[in-house]
């Protein structure tokens, strides 16, 4: 499957399963928001950011890849307002 550079993201080399995702961010948005991990350009797993807080993480994900699909993440924020900064992401993976 192509995938264009601006999507980010990464084609996997071997098989595995994504485990867990830990977000940081300056975060003041007025309400919660999403982080998406997409597997082959459909979401996979999801996870909230409260709104106010700078930390958020999940450990039960349990998606499953093989060589060659593509894995990236997104943040999806709804309505509202305020800002989001200085995002640092860790997808967690085990092969």
């Amino acid at each position: 499957q192509n995938h264009t550079t601006d999507e980010g993201g990464y084609t996997m080399i071997r098989g595995g399963t994504v485990t867990g995702m830990s977000v940081y961010c300056k975060n003041d948005w007025d309400s919660d928001f999403n982080f998406y991990i997409y597997k082959n350009g459909v979401s996979a797993g999801t996870m909230t950011m409260t709104s106010g807080n700078n930390y958020a993480r999940k450990d039960d994900f349990a998606i499953s890849f093989v060589a060659g699909n593509y894995i990236n993440a997104f943040m999806k924020a709804p309505g509202g307002s305020g800002t989001v900064v200085k995002i640092a992401v860790l997808v967690e993976i085990v092969t």
